[in-house]
């Protein structure tokens, strides 16, 4: 397992330790992932690397393309060639659909633009441009600014944009998208000349219902992500200066695709690479931290990127570790602890961290008294994501009947079985 011996100083165990314990897949990636092409071309040449398993991995972590390209480039002569044709069709799909896409979001800036509406384009088109027509994603995000959801709603369908909704939403919610004003912070619409959706953030994470962590600085202060916005000519839109995307890259790397949440993703730690190459103003970013009072997250997304990409970028959150207290410097090593490998994580390590975080960074009393309940007795959400029932079918409440013998397979007979043989 990938772990910390101590958060008192920077120095990680270094992942090399580690991979040993990996599949010759996992090493192969990861190594790719830091250049270092003439060791990919030794462990290729020496283990049988299994494509299938490798594919799989690259899509896991949403990195495929930019995965592909690089072995086609620099590894294709060591490679299968039926490997590399599948590289090669993936990053001809990928170019075709990213410019699809931009074209949406042109359209998007053009149509908001005639109404003067505010609005500002979030991660993928905005993080490089050299890597734009690579990077593996869905929804189109975009920021407006919060009293004027209601005229963007309106204003949507009548251009003919179809709300669609998130997997989080009830039938009833979808219905009634005015009813979810209090508490969303996102509104998902189909384009009416493509599949693609677009997604319009009021806010950078949902104020209530969805995150037990207390954001409230954040959520209160999101105008700051504004300050330094830039203007695209191309685009029609904004984009936020690389301090705030930094910022907004740690966040997700700490909540919604949390090793704790069994979700981390390799192209978070290529988006920060990015990001910190293309200069980042280290003291207005510390600022923006300490501001929104997320120095938790920003720590230990730089943490976990340190042991991915066996580097050091102590300057960027040093002085944000020294200000946390014992509490959250214990959870952030719990939190690291959660990385078991490129496929799964801890089941250990995630239910210390589940019991440690609502004392630390939780939002109060009643949101962790209900975060503990959901552990015991999940959201019919997550029935439905895990059985594929329907949440509003009846047989749903079946599905708790099957989880405790569910939970024991996989988590301790499957485990002891898979040991012993």
């Amino acid at each position: 397992m990938i772990f910390t011996k101590s958060l008192n100083t920077s120095k990680l165990i270094s992942m090399k330790q580690q991979l040993q314990q990996l599949q010759p897949e996992e090493k192969l990636l990861l190594t790719i992932i830091k250049k270092n092409y003439s060791q990919a071309k030794k462990l290729i040449e020496v283990n049988d690397i299994d494509w299938q398993i490798f594919i799989g991995l690259v899509n896991e972590h949403r990195i495929s393309s930019i995965m592909y390209t690089c072995i086609i480039n620099n590894l294709s002569e060591v490679c299968p060639q039926k490997f590399l044709t599948i590289c090669k069709i993936n990053v001809l799909q990928r170019i075709a659909e990213n410019k699809y896409r931009q074209r949406e979001l042109k359209t998007l800036g053009k149509l908001f633009e005639e109404r003067n509406i505010p609005m500002m384009a979030l991660k993928g088109f905005t993080l490089d441009p050299e890597l734009t027509l690579l990077r593996e994603f869905y929804d189109i995000d975009v920021l407006i600014p919060e009293n004027m959801i209601i005229s963007v709603i309106d204003y949507l369908t009548e251009k003919g944009y179809s709300y669609q909704g998130s997997f989080m939403i009830s039938i009833k919610e979808k219905n009634d998208i005015y009813g979810q004003l209090k508490w969303n912070n996102q509104y998902q619409y189909k384009c009416p000349s493509s599949p693609f959706v677009i997604e319009i953030h009021t806010n950078l994470f949902e104020r209530d219902r969805i995150r037990l962590e207390n954001l409230t600085f954040l959520l209160d202060q999101v105008d700051l992500f504004w300050e330094r916005k830039r203007w695209d000519d191309n685009f029609l839109c904004y984009f936020p200066c690389h301090e705030a995307s930094l910022a907004l890259l740690c966040l997700h790397t700490s909540l919604k695709r949390s090793p704790a949440e069994n979700k981390m993703l390799l192209r978070h730690s290529l988006d920060m690479e990015i990001l910190v190459k293309n200069g980042i103003d280290k003291n207005y970013f510390l600022s923006l931290c300490r501001t929104w009072r997320i120095s938790y997250h920003i720590c230990f997304a730089f943490k976990l990127h340190e042991m991915i990409m066996e580097t050091s970028y102590e300057s960027f959150y040093t002085p944000l570790l020294y200000e946390l207290n014992k509490r959250e410097r214990l959870l952030m090593k719990t939190h690291l602890s959660c990385v078991k490998d490129l496929h799964s994580s801890s089941s250990w390590g995630i239910f210390r961290y589940r019991l440690l975080m609502p004392f630390v960074i939780g939002g109060g009393i009643k949101k962790s008294i209900i975060w503990y309940l959901e552990c015991i007795f999940p959201t019919r959400v997550k029935q439905e994501f895990d059985f594929g029932i329907k949440r509003e079918s009846p047989f749903i409440f079946l599905t708790y009947l099957i989880n405790p013998p569910r939970w024991i397979w996989r988590k301790v007979i499957k485990p002891l079985i898979n040991g012993n043989s």
